[in-house]
């Protein structure tokens, strides 16, 4: 009798294994075709279920995995709030899987890279990478970011070598078309100012790839074309860059309805293709759209809003327009500083507390040359 029971209770642990592994087996899915939403909502409707407790690795995969998808739909907030309790129930319960842990601090990054925070993400790789030995897919997913993090810091050729090291890893698995696409998607990123053409080509290996698996309104479709379009500008061709421009639009459209981040990021980026073409109107324009919208999103202090304001002040400097220059460039300084605010253009911020070094710096840079461009009522051009 002791015999069945044993082979009974067995039977059920294996069960619940394999209903579990087929919940995460579906959410995966659900990230990989960008559905956060709906994965978001299946898992807090797991996470809710009060036996989940007493399962702390499924706990903790889930509640990371939510971070996730809150990171992906730009809540940063909350996103921040379950990583903190996905690291509290893993020590709480003293599990010991490095790689559920490597996996909370690969989200933790991306939660940091999103707020602008690129030394600290840098920090939490560094300890994702010394857990994830062994684990070829988080040790690429580690790369990935890595390489994210050096080309946001302007550290082109690291970028590169650590998207290199993303993509070998994950070419040698072939088992995720995807993620191979992310990392060619990537390095075509790396190469986008220094050789465009470079970087055309792997930005058209990434969209066959997208294009393929996901369809044609997919996200990753669109932040392709985008890139595309980027390409197009960089070598003078407007024509091409704005259209596929319109191609993300009509996808964002049809797939994404109110405010998304994703349609503020491509005003803005309509915005510097305009600059480009010293249509500085037209520039002023998007930008403005991208401000708006990113308000909306975000509140009055995020990067993306230091970051447009920023671009304002460099439109209407381009303009002459040095006081409404001035201006912008003092509202892109502090709304790099979420404890701080001015009363006039004048007042200089405490360096501490900044969501962005490179943001914060290039205002500040920027803020003076206006500065003397008003006060000297001259242009910066050579010939003043």
């Amino acid at each position: 009798m002791r015999c069945l029971v044993t082979i009974f209770l067995i039977f059920i642990a294996l069960s619940a294994n394999a209903q579990e592994n087929e919940f995460l087996k579906k959410i995966d899915s659900l990230i990989n075709n960008a559905a956060y939403q709906v994965a978001l909502e299946e898992l807090t409707g797991e996470l809710a279920k009060p036996e989940i407790a007493q399962n702390p690795s499924m706990y903790v995969t889930c509640q990371a995995n939510a971070a996730l998808c809150e990171v992906r739909l730009a809540k940063i907030e909350s996103s921040n709030i379950r990583l903190v309790d996905a690291i509290a129930f893993y020590d709480q319960n003293q599990l010991e899987v490095s790689a559920l842990k490597a996996r909370i601090y690969t989200v933790q990054a991306e939660n940091l890279l999103q707020s602008g925070r690129i030394e600290k993400a840098l920090e939490v790789l560094d300890a994702a990478e010394n857990l994830a030995s062994g684990d070829e897919g988080i040790m690429a997913d580690v790369y990935n970011l890595q390489g994210v993090a050096q080309w946001n810091s302007g550290n082109s050729n690291l970028a590169l070598q650590y998207h290199d090291r993303a993509l070998d890893l994950r070419m040698e698995g072939n088992t995720n078309k995807l993620a191979i696409a992310d990392s060619e998607n990537n390095i075509g990123l790396v190469y986008l100012e220094s050789d465009p053409s470079a970087a055309e080509a792997y930005f058209e290996k990434a969209l066959a790839t997208y294009r393929a698996l996901l369809g044609e309104t997919h996200p990753k479709v669109a932040f392709c074309l985008l890139n595309l379009a980027r390409t197009a500008s960089l070598q003078n061709d407007l024509f091409t860059a704005l259209d596929r421009i319109n191609q993300v639009q009509e996808i964002w459209d049809s797939s994404l309805s109110g405010d998304h981040p994703n349609k503020a990021f491509t005003f803005a980026l309509t915005g510097d293709m305009l600059m480009q073409q010293n249509n500085y109107p037209s520039a002023i324009e998007s930008y403005d759209q991208a401000l708006v919208m990113y308000k909306r999103l975000y509140g009055q202090k995020h990067p993306e809003i230091a970051n447009t304001y920023f671009q304002l002040g460099s439109a209407y400097q381009k303009s002459d327009d040095f006081k409404k220059a001035l201006s912008y460039y003092q509202q892109a300084i502090y709304a790099n500083l979420p404890n701080q605010s001015f009363e006039d253009n004048y007042d200089d911020p405490r360096m501490e507390g900044y969501y962005n070094a490179d943001y914060l710096l290039s205002a500040m840079l920027a803020k003076a040359k206006a500065l003397e461009a008003v006060h000297f009522e001259k242009s910066l051009k050579p010939r003043d």
